[in-house]
């Protein structure tokens, strides 16, 4: 989570960030029956979900009482600068993923294509400058993409969020509607769009700094009201018996938000 003095660390935010990592992790090793308990297999998402909704919570528990204690442009030159940080991160895990899996492709040649790195051999320069522009990734390194996205994405979000709280979520909701009916997406490199299409995510992502965002009494009031508890187990159960002990499917995807 984002360091701040302004608020506590929550190591409960920690720790499901963390585990859904791990079930991130599990889900892309094939043959293993872990993956067979992974929340997948249990509703109409997964751990991926869970990690972009915990990063919005995160990112409103440090910027908003930062931009209340000490001014917005405090708060968003901290997002900016945090964004940067995680943009070089990726740059650098490029970098080191393209060196170590060019040393392996010496014994396993297929790897460099397995990998998504290939591209860099056929056009280096024209690779490298996809990179940079956030269009290229090699395989698993999409959650990084959008993670800087959302993070930039704050420059707006969070003045709409301290503002204007509902209508920004509305708006958020309805650019996620609206990226469905009609398409959206941002194109990938070589081929094809961008895995985790931020139009899309971004909506599970301001659902969480809106609810940090809010002051501590108006949440517990919204936890205390009993219909979003029978709402949310109600949801919880059918996702459930949906996933799992039904012959048919639903014809809403699986994975709403992808």
């Amino acid at each position: 989570m984002e360091n701040s003095a302004a608020v506590g660390r929550d190591h409960r935010i920690d720790l499901f960030r963390g585990l859904s990592l791990w079930l991130i992790f599990i889900d892309h090793i094939p043959e293993v029956y872990l993956n067979r308990i992974t929340p997948k297999n249990f509703g109409f998402s997964d751990a991926a979900e869970i990690l972009v909704f915990l990063s919005g919570v995160a990112s409103g528990m440090v910027y908003t009482p930062i931009a209340r204690q000490s001014g917005l442009r405090i708060a968003l030159q901290r997002a900016i600068r945090r964004g940067f940080e995680i943009y070089f991160a990726q740059l650098c895990t490029i970098a080191l993923l393209l060196l170590t899996a060019s040393l392996l492709a010496i014994w396993q040649p297929d790897l460099l294509h397995h990998a998504n790195v290939a591209v860099f051999f056929a056009d280096p320069f024209e690779a490298a400058w996809q990179a940079v522009t956030m269009r290229y990734s090699p395989v698993n390194l999409d959650p990084l993409l959008l993670m800087i996205t959302l993070h930039f994405a704050l420059v707006v979000v969070l003045p709409g969020i301290l503002r204007y709280p509902a209508a920004t979520l509305m708006a958020s909701a309805l650019l996620y509607v609206t990226s469905h009916l009609l398409d959206w997406y941002i194109p990938a490199y070589p081929a094809g769009q961008v895995y985790f299409n931020p139009m899309n995510w971004q909506f599970l992502y301001v659902i969480g700094v809106w609810w940090s965002a809010k002051p501590a009494h108006a949440a517990l009031h919204y936890l205390d009201l009993k219909l979003w508890m029978l709402l949310a187990v109600g949801y919880v159960a059918f996702s459930f018996w949906d996933g799992n002990f039904i012959p048919w499917k639903l014809t809403c995807p699986r994975r709403s938000f992808d």
